[in-house]
């Protein structure tokens, strides 16, 4: 347990789950966030594309395209402690990539789809899980699978939300996404951004103490 003498920057690595859910109400900085993490993995991304099905066309989340080769991502997203993701979310990621492919298949689209992902911030429920598992699409998650799960994917490159940082207000964390700020290392990296804040001379120091830490 974390003491009050802790310094920001370790309390703020204890809080990555509650600062992912910092997001907000809606899924979208999630989306930009798991778009992100991707990027900093070697994908090139895009968000909220439109795709056409052999049925219906479907609203993506991500895209993430590697080595000529298409991962369609759709993201769960919670704001609640406690709820997990279950067999139905499963069901529809399934679906939405067979409407996906079919299409390809009539020879209307690229053929590069070559997987699907279902990425939460929680957990799953088993039966999600093994679904996945029989239809053989990835399930990432909190704490599942065992390697590569989400947090492995933020831990190990510090790909750390802005969300995290103790040192800036609610406030300015909104105006940084609003701009798609996502990740600390994008202040770290352009100070320039850290100017949109107004911060003063203190708070500035203090949120440049806590980037370096992170």
């Amino acid at each position: 347990f974390l003491g009050q003498s802790e310094a920001p920057h370790t309390r703020s690595r204890f809080n990555l789950k509650r600062a992912i859910m910092d997001f907000g109400p809606t899924g979208f900085p999630f989306e930009k966030f798991i778009a992100a993490v991707m990027t900093e993995n070697g994908y090139s991304t895009q968000t909220d594309v439109i795709m056409k099905g052999r049925c219906v066309s479907h609203e993506v989340d991500v895209i993430a395209l590697k080595d000529n080769e298409q991962t369609v991502v759709e993201c769960k997203f919670h704001n609640r402690p406690g709820i997990r993701t279950g067999i139905k979310t499963a069901l529809y990621v399934f679906a939405r990539y067979l409407d996906l492919t079919e299409y390809q298949a009539k020879d209307f689209g690229p053929k590069n789809i070559k997987t699907i992902w279902l990425v939460t911030n929680t957990k799953c429920t088993s039966e999600a899980i093994a679904y996945a598992n029989c239809r053989e699409f990835s399930i990432i998650s909190w704490g599942y699978p065992e390697k590569g799960n989400l947090q492995n994917l933020i831990e190990d490159k510090k790909l750390y939300p802005i969300t995290c940082l103790e040192s800036l207000s609610h406030h300015h964390k909104q105006i940084l996404m609003s701009q798609n700020v996502i990740l600390c290392k994008n202040l770290l990296d352009n100070p320039k951004m850290v100017d949109w804040l107004q911060l003063s001379g203190k708070d500035r120091e203090n949120l440049t103490n806590e980037l370096k830490a992170l």
